[in-house]
This record gives structure tokens, sequence and C-alpha cells, in this order.
């Protein structure tokens, strides 16, 4: 299920998808019962063999994890420590996934926006 995008945005997105269908989980990476949302990115960008992992890919789920983890700020030092703060709920998760992505989507328009001439 590798990615064929080339932004964080859609790979949040994509990552969030796969949860809301497969579930979500704590405290594990994946299992039957779902991802954590680490897992669900990593899982959206790059092939399980690490030697076939392309920089660009790399690059791609880096990106897709600085996001998520600025969205979530200073209080939350990382999106696995979050993931697994018990006071989640499967619903919490993936809204605050796509609300990451409907910032990053904002953002994304603002820039285009001011690139472009009157």
């Amino acid at each position: 299920m590798l990615s064929r995008y080339i932004d964080p945005t859609d790979t949040i997105s994509e990552a969030a998808d796969l949860i809301e269908k497969f579930g979500w989980i704590q405290n594990e990476y994946s299992s039957e019962d779902g991802y954590c949302v680490a897992t669900a990115i990593t899982t959206v960008c790059l092939p399980d063999d690490p030697a076939l992992r392309t920089k660009d890919q790399i690059d791609l789920h880096n990106s897709a994890m600085f996001e998520m983890s600025n969205f979530l700020g200073k209080h939350n030092p990382s999106v696995i420590g979050w993931n697994d703060n018990q006071v989640h709920s499967k619903e919490e998760v993936l809204k605050t996934m796509r609300d990451c992505v409907a910032r990053l989507q904002l953002q994304k328009q603002l820039r285009k926006s001011r690139n472009t001439p009157l």
C-alpha cells in the first residue's frame, strides 16, 4: 500500500484512511486490530524491506511525521508518545489527523495565493 504521493498532506490523509478502515491501536506498532499513527504513515510511505526504500520515500515519511508532530505541538514530543496516550480514542486520533491535513491544505493554498499575480 505504498503512497503514490509526494506530499505529506496526502500521506497523512491516506494514513488516516488506513486507520479508519483497519483500526487504531496503542502501545504496539501494528496488529490484527489495526495500526498506530506512526505505523500507518510508515505503511503508506515505505516498503517493508528497508533495502527497497528510496530516498524520496524516506523523505516523504520524515516530512509527514514532522508535520504531524508539528501539528501536535510542543506538549507532545513524539507522534508515537501522543498515539499511546491513554486519553485518546480512535475518533479523536482520526479527527486530529484530518485537522492536520486541513491545516496543511490551507497553508498550501495561502502559499499558492501569495505567488499568484494580481
